[in-house]
C-alpha cells in the first residue's frame, strides 16, 4: 500500500503539472509572449522535468541498488512533496518578471529530481515483495495508482475549469498544488514502516552488490538495457501525446473549450485504472511480450485514425476516441510493463535497469512529445499527420526491441533475474 500510495501521489503531481502547462502556465508565467510561444515554453518547463529525472533517478537507484529500496523511497517522496509545494506559492510573471518562470524551472528540476526514481523504486519493491504467479497483477497496481492520481490531478482541473476558470487562474491553482505537497506527508509516514525486501537483503548477505550499479548494468547486461530502453520508447510517447498535447490541441487548433480535452482524458484515466489490471494479470497467464504486443501494434495502426476522429470536433466522438485509444496503447501496455522490465534484470541493478530503461526515454520521448507535437502541428498549419507518424515511427522501434528480447529469450533460454521463477506463459511470450 505505501508503495501504491506514493506513485498515486507522485502522478497527481505530474498530471497536475502537464494539466496546469497546457492551460494555466502559459498566461500566467510566459504572458509577455505570443499565444503559440507562451504554449510551447509552458510546454518546456515540462519537459524539464523529465531532463532531470535520468539524472536524479540514477543517482537515486544508486543508493538503492547500494543500500536498501526503502531509504530511497522515502528520499524521493520527500523531494516530491517539498516541489509540489513551492510550486504553489510561486509569483506570476506579472509580478515577478523573468524570476517567475526561472523559480517554475528550478522547481520542476527539483520535481523531476524525486520523480525519476519514485516508480522504478515501487516497481521494484512490489517485484520483489510479491508471488511470482501474481507478479504481473500486483506490479500493474503501481501504474494503476500512477493513473488514480492523474484521475484525481485531471477531474479537479476539470472542474475547476469547467465551473470556476477565473478561480482557476487566480487562486485555484495554489489551491492544488499546495494541496497536493501537503499529501506527501501522509506518503512519508507509510513509507516510514516498510520493511526491506527478502531479494535485497539477500543480495546484501552474498555481498554481491558491485560498487556502481550504472557501470555493471551496462558492462554485464548491455544487450538487456538497449531492449528495455528500446521496449519504453513508444509508450513514452504516446502517453504524453494523448493525455497532455490532445487537451491543448482540442482547444487551440480544433477551437473547442479546454472542457472538452480534460473530460475525455478524465475518462480515459478512470478507464485505464481497471484496464492497468486486467492487461497485468493477463501477462501472468498468457506472457508479458505477447501483451506488450499486441498494444503497440494498434498503436502503430491507431494513431493517424485517433486524429481524424478528434477533427470531426464532435464532443462524444472525441471522448470515446481519446478513451479507447489510451485504454489500448497506454493502459494495456504499462499494465505488464512493470513486471518485464524487473524480471529482465539481476538483483544488483535491478532498479538502476528500471530506471535507465524508463527515465532515458522518458527525458526523450515523453517530457518532449507535447513540445514536439505543438511545433509539429504549428508548422503543418494546424494538420495532425506529423505528429501521428512521428508515434507511429516510435511504436515501430518498440516492436523491434519486443522481437529482440523475444529472439534474446530463445536464443538463450534465460530465466527471469527476478528470485521467484516467472509462470510458463511468460516464457512463450
Amino acid at each position: 500500500m505505501a508503495s501504491t500510495v506514493g506513485t498515486i501521489l507522485e502522478w497527481y503531481d505530474f498530471a497536475l503539472y502537464a494539466a496546469a502547462s497546457a492551460i494555466v502556465f502559459g498566461p500566467l508565467f510566459f504572458s509577455n509572449q505570443s499565444e503559440t510561444v507562451a504554449t510551447l515554453a509552458s510546454f518546456a518547463t515540462f519537459g524539464v522535468g523529465f531532463a532531470a529525472r535520468p539524472f536524479g533517478g540514477l543517482l537515486v537507484a544508486h543508493f538503492g541498488d547500494r543500500y536498501g529500496r526503502k531509504p530511497t523511497m522515502i528520499f524521493t517522496i520527500s523531494m516530491m512533496g517539498v516541489s509540489t509545494l513551492l510550486i504553489g506559492c510561486l509569483p506570476t510573471y506579472e509580478t515577478a518578471g523573468v524570476l517567475a518562470p526561472v523559480l517554475l524551472v528550478v522547481l520542476r528540476i527539483v520535481q523531476g529530481f524525486g520523480a525519476g526514481a519514485e516508480f522504478a523504486g515501487a516497481v521494484t519493491y512490489v517485484a520483489e515483495s510479491v508471488p511470482s504467479a501474481r507478479r504481473g497483477l500486483f506490479t500493474a497496481a503501481v501504474p494503476a495508482g500512477a493513473m488514480a492520481g492523474a484521475f484525481l490531478a485531471t477531474l479537479v482541473f476539470y472542474l475547476m475549469s469547467a465551473f470556476a476558470s477565473d478561480v482557476l487562474l487566480t487562486w485555484g491553482w495554489r489551491a492544488l498544488f499546495i494541496s497536493a505537497g501537503a499529501l506527501f506527508l501522509f506518503a512519508f509516514f507509510l513509507r516510514t514502516g516498510l520493511a526491506e525486501t527478502g531479494d535485497f537483503e539477500a543480495e546484501r548477505k552474498a555481498g554481491t552488490q558491485g560498487r556502481l550499479p550504472i557501470l555493471d548494468l551496462l558492462r554485464n547486461r548491455p544487450a538487456e538495457a538497449l531492449i528495455g530502453l528500446g521496449c519504453m520508447v513508444g509508450p513514452s510517447a504516446v502517453s504524453y501525446t494523448i493525455a497532455t498535447f490532445s487537451v491543448s490541441y482540442i482547444e487551440r487548433t480544433l477551437g473547442l473549450s479546454s472542457d472538452v480535452g480534460l473530460l475525455a482524458v478524465l475518462i480515459a484515466n478512470c478507464v485505464a485504472i481497471g484496464v492497468l489490471l486486467i492487461s497485468g494479470r493477463l501477462s501472468d497467464r498468457v506472457g508479458r511480450l505477447r501483451v506488450l504486443v499486441l498494444s503497440t501494434v494498434f498503436t502503430a495502426l491507431a494513431i493517424f485514425p485517433f486524429f481524424a476522429l478528434l477533427r470531426t470536433r464532435d464532443t462524444l466522438v472525441i471522448v470515446l476516441t481519446v478513451v479507447v485509444t489510451f485504454a489500448i496503447s497506454y493502459a494495456v501496455n504499462f499494465g505488464p510493463q512493470g513486471a518485464f522490465l524487473a524480471e529482465l534484470f539481476d538483483t544488483k541493478y535491478r532498479f538502476t535497469g528500471i530506471v535507465f530503461c524508463r527515465e532515458i526515454s522518458s527525458v526523450a520521448f515523453a517530457g518532449t512529445a507535447p513540445f514536439i507535437a505543438t511545433a509539429l502541428v504549428a508548422a503543418a498549419d494546424g494538420a495532425p499527420w506529423g505528429v501521428a507518424a512521428y508515434v507511429s515511427a516510435l511504436s515501430l522501434v518498440t516492436l523491434a526491441a519486443y522481437y529482440a528480447a523475444h529472439r534474446r529469450r530463445r536464443a538463450t533460454s534465460a530465466q527471469p533475474a527476478i528470485q521467484n521463477d516467472m509462470p510458463a506463459g511468460t516464457e512463450a511470450g
